[in-house]
């Protein structure tokens, strides 16, 4: 079937066609960015359990699934968060909807390659802007495993070299800022210095 020229289709079916376009740039994007993004609706405050809960297809690759996969819920998700921080999510969530406030957090997840991931989530309360209701949960997960051993790597290289310029007592070891001026001197320093 040929297209017709853009502006030979009705507004209707332009209009899908740049919602279609849309919704696969923002996919593409959160593959590249490995970022997911996810709902929650607020339905049941009481048994948060019970609402339904949607993942973007980037959700369920870092959670290890492939997209559609497995049927999203609550206990899915609590299932792959580590044992021990599953009480600091449940805080994090409780807090969010009392204050109506968006949370941050840092957790890991097992996924069942049995592979750790550590996940940064934010997520955004929605109400009704007229009567306040809670509406739903609007969040994002990222994997920032890779950047979190990068900075752990960094850190230890920076301990390990401040052991080693501590440890030198006979040689005077100068640290100095962007300004040329002493920040920092090591214990050989400061003996043959006085």
């Amino acid at each position: 079937m040929a297209r017709n020229p853009p502006h030979d289709q009705p507004a209707d079916e332009r209009a899908e066609e740049v919602l279609r376009r849309s919704e696969r740039h923002l996919a593409k994007a959160q593959q590249i960015a490995h970022i997911g993004s996810w709902e929650l609706d607020l339905d049941d405050l009481e048994d948060l359990s019970s609402n339904e809960l949607r993942w973007s297809d980037e959700s369920f690759r870092i959670f290890g699934y492939l997209p559609g996969e497995v049927s999203v819920t609550n206990d899915l998700f609590f299932e792959a968060v580590h044992v021990e921080d599953r009480p600091r999510i449940v805080e994090a969530v409780a807090k969010a909807l009392d204050e109506r406030r968006p949370y941050q957090i840092e957790h890991r997840i097992l996924r069942r390659d049995g592979v750790e991931r550590i996940i940064y989530e934010h997520a955004d309360v929605v109400c009704n802007e007229a009567t306040g209701r809670l509406l739903m949960l609007l969040g994002t997960c990222q994997d920032i495993t890779e950047r979190r051993h990068v900075e752990n790597a960094a850190r230890e290289n920076a301990e390990r070299f401040h052991l080693l310029v501590d440890s030198v007592k006979d040689y005077a070891i100068y640290m100095l800022d962007a300004g040329g001026r002493v920040a920092s001197w090591n214990a050989g320093a400061e003996r043959i210095m006085g």
